[in-house]
């Protein structure tokens, strides 16, 4: 929450982060568990650490993909927050729902492949 909040301070937002609220005058929004991105990005790690490869190969494929997806879920509760603080909930929940949460499942995914293309480099049988 705090890393947010100074996100959308950056762009101009007078926001206040108390714990995991954030909140300026008009709107406020609550970051919980769910909200990290520690779902994606057990995703990756786990389907790294499933396939086949070195310790280290894992170790990067694991550290490019919490690195990433740490900064796409900044990206995403920051938009949030101002979609939330400048339209109608309805869209709040679309955005939040149905296309952040995919977007951030699929780009887990593609973190995999990425990592197995170019990191791994497994030679076909």
């Amino acid at each position: 929450a705090r890393a947010t909040g100074a996100i959308v301070n950056l762009f101009g937002a007078s926001v206040q982060v108390d714990g995991t609220l954030i909140s300026s005058p008009d709107y406020s929004i609550s970051i919980v568990t769910e909200c990290t991105g520690l779902i994606p990005m057990a995703i990756v790690v786990c389907a790294v650490l499933a396939y086949p490869g070195t310790w280290k190969q894992k170790a990067i494929g694991s550290a490019l993909g919490i690195v990433a997806l740490f900064v796409l879920n900044l990206v995403r509760t920051s938009s949030l927050f101002f979609i939330g603080s400048h339209f109608s909930s309805s869209f709040f929940n679309t955005a939040h729902f149905l296309i952040w949460q995919p977007v951030m499942i699929v780009v887990a995914i593609v973190l995999w492949l990425f990592w197995v293309e170019k990191i791994v480099r497994v030679a076909p049988h």
